[in-house]
């Protein structure tokens, strides 16, 4: 390859043959490959990943409301801000606590359920 091929044209390059390698037979994937490791000088395996990804990254949704983020917050600041595996362990000791903090019994009871639930 003569020139350096600049990465808004590799990304171009990437996404036009994405679509046809997707849809492809095990021949077909291995000339678009040798198509675009020749052309944009990237690596086999690189180019495999840059082909085969999906188009949407994925997004993760949240396991748990606001009410109890702040609840494991308040947790995890007492507990000197130990790791999750502990954290977990510990959850069971803070829970008398969590109780007078917040004075709703319905509401405590909901964040008690949702707590004890992470206990293995």
């Amino acid at each position: 390859m003569a020139g350096k091929i600049r990465t808004r044209a590799k990304r171009e390059i990437t996404s036009a043959l994405a679509e046809r390698y997707r849809a492809s037979g095990q021949l077909k994937k291995e000339r678009i490959l040798d198509e675009l490791c020749a052309g944009t000088g990237r690596h086999r395996q690189h180019a495999i990943r840059a082909l085969s990804g999906s188009a949407v990254p994925r997004r993760w949704g949240r396991s748990y409301g606001a009410f109890i983020h702040v609840a494991l917050i308040v947790l995890w600041d007492a507990s000197d801000r130990l790791c999750s595996k502990r954290l977990v362990a510990m959850i069971p000791f803070f829970l008398p606590g969590l109780d007078l903090l917040f004075n709703s019994s319905h509401t405590s009871s909901r964040i008690r359920a949702s707590f004890l639930l992470w206990k293995k």
